[in-house]
This record gives structure tokens, sequence and C-alpha cells, in this order.
């Protein structure tokens, strides 16, 4: 009688960027855990068939340099008796703080053939290494003896995005966010990325020094390397994340901004200029409409409102450059004079 064949499963490390989160941070740890413990039992289930399979191997938050209660908070998580191989860990004082560099280090330090980053304010779905498996195309089924052919293996996955709050705009905002990620094969990181580690090491990880569209930036790096076919692929299971910034700034205004940023990044504009407005978006108007007085001449009482423009102070401006038929390529300016400064998201990074 033949001896089954021994399966060594692939190890998943995850890697959660974590900066001032102590509200939120127990969440995700606890579904890192907690969700993945049904997985086993699916896994045993496929194994007759299973050329590969995925459990979880480790846990690396890494605090950005937190002033709250977040290590602390992690610390207590840690204790627990189930939650095995979690480690904390600090972005060296060298590196600038950001997410970019935080996931950078944590991929530097896993063990795991497999990385998924987990933003803090998420929450996985049940049984998500078994997810992450089938969507990298690390389990492979037979059907009466004969293998399928074999699906193209995409570079990287994520999942599909939910909101923890409810509402019916918060759905339409994550079915457009689901869609346009299914799309361009480029997801937002709230969505779970996960990959090969050999795979983040090819493309060379996020772009360092990034304060934001890191996320995209990878996407696109995998584009380019690996063609449209095998770039992304998005499981259908969603991840939960919170809308706190919707709910602070108002759903509408945060995802025109969404976009103005998504455009800005497309037609060059610097990345820091980028982070600024979307910290302080009012500086979107002020950069767009202070490029355009300095290239078409406007008026001293313009001028004097562009220093510190309000809702209303804008719109009052905007009515005036209509008025002088500038309303139109006032945006476009700044595109247009920043482009050549523009860091592409290049293996030089």
């Amino acid at each position: 009688m033949s001896q089954s064949p021994t399966y060594q499963p692939l190890r998943l490390s995850v890697i959660i960027p974590a900066l001032n989160e102590a509200q939120v941070i127990a969440r995700a740890i606890e579904s890192v855990y907690d969700r993945a413990v049904r997985q086993r039992a699916a896994v045993e289930s496929l194994r007759p068939s299973c050329e590969q399979s995925l459990v979880l191997h480790e846990v690396l938050l890494v605090d950005g340099g937190s002033v709250d209660d977040t290590c602390s908070r992690a610390k207590r998580l840690a204790q627990r008796s189930a939650y095995k191989n979690f480690r904390i860990v600090h972005l060296p004082s060298t590196q600038r703080t950001c997410r970019a560099n935080q996931q950078n280090w944590g991929a530097r330090l896993a063990q795991g053939d497999i990385l998924l980053f987990l933003h803090a304010d998420t929450t996985l779905p049940f049984q998500y290494p078994q997810v992450i498996a089938r969507t990298l195309g690390l389990i492979q089924t037979n059907t009466s003896g004969e293998s399928k052919a074999r699906m193209r293996h995409p570079a990287l996955g994520a999942f599909s995005l939910e909101f923890t709050e409810s509402s019916w705009v918060l759905r339409l905002v994550a079915w457009g966010a689901n869609l346009r990620s299914r799309l361009f094969r480029a997801p937002y990181g709230d969505q779970g990325i996960f990959l090969r580690k050999q795979t983040f090491q090819d493309l060379e990880g996020f772009p360092a020094d990034w304060p934001l569209l890191d996320d995209v930036a990878l996407g696109h790096r995998a584009l380019r390397r690996f063609g449209w076919g095998n770039a992304c692929r998005i499981a259908p299971e969603h991840v939960q994340t919170s809308a706190r910034r919707y709910q602070k700034l108002g759903v509408l205004n945060t995802v025109l901004l969404n976009q103005c940023i998504l455009l800005g990044f497309a037609l060059g504009v610097p990345v820091d200029a980028l982070a600024r407005w979307y910290r302080a978006p009012r500086t979107l108007i002020r950069d767009a409409l202070l490029w355009t007085h300095k290239h078409e001449n406007l008026s001293p009482a313009v001028t004097l409102r562009l220093r510190r423009p309000s809702p209303t102070e804008a719109f009052i401006v905007a009515r005036e450059m209509q008025a002088h038929h500038r309303a139109w390529i006032s945006i476009p300016s700044i595109f247009h004079q920043n482009g050549a400064a523009q860091e592409k998201p290049t293996a030089s990074a």
C-alpha cells in the first residue's frame, strides 16, 4: 500500500503597520488569530487533492512611534496562550515614519513564505488563509484523477472591501472601490494586500518614504512586471475596514478628494503634495488656485483670499475665475507645472 504524500504547508506572515491606533488595534489582532482557526479543518478536507496549503505562522505589529496605548494593548493581547508568534517591532528612528516604510520593515523581518499587509483598522474574513491560498493559486484540485488546467497565478491579491459602519452610501462607496480595484488591478491597502515574499522582493517592496499611495504604486509595479492578466486578483471575501475618515470629512467630500488625489498621481503631482492634500483638503484648492494666480495674473483681491481659503472663499475665487474664462484651466495648471518633479513608482525606490 502506497503511503500518502507528506504536505508541508506554506507559512503566512501578517504585517500590521500602526501609529496611534489604540482604539482599533485589538480588533485587528483578534481577527488575525480568531478567524484563522477554522482554516485547519478546511485544509484537512482538501488534503487528498491539495498541492499546497497555507497556515498562519506569525504576526508582526510594526509601530511607527505611537504615543498612545497601541503597543501596551497589543502586548496584553500577546499574553493569550492562543496568540503565538506575535511580535511588536519598532521602525528605526533613521527612517521616515510612513506606512510604506513600516510595511517594508515588517516584510524584511518576516519569516513566512506569504505576506499579508493588514491595516490596523481592518478585520479579516473567516478562513482567510484558505482564501489567500486559493486566490494566489497555492491550492490545486484534481478532477477524476486528472489535474485541471492551471489558471494563471496572480502576482498579488487582495480581499473585497466592506465598511464596518453600515449605510447605503458606504455600501455604494465600497462597491465602487471594489469595481475600481478589479478593473485597474490596483487594490487599496485597506483591502488587505497579500503576495509571496519572493514576489515582494522582486518588486522591491513599497516605494520607500512615500507618505501615501504606496499600495497603488505596488499594484502599478506588478502590472508593469507581470502584465495585465497576471498582476492582481481580488477575492470575493470581504475585509471590514473603518469608515472613520468618511464620517469625519463627509462621504461626498472624501470620495471627491480621493479621486483628485488619484488624478493628481496619474498626472505627476509629487506624492508629498498629494499627502498635504490628504491631510488638509483645503490645501488642494489653495495649491491649484495659487498656481493659476502665478500664471494667470489674478487681481490682488483674489490673491488675498488665496492665503487661507474657506470653502465659501474658494467658491468666490472660482466664480471670479470663471468670469475671466479661467476656471477650466485652474486645476490642470498645477498638474502640468509639477508633472516633471513626480517620482515614478519604479524599482528605484
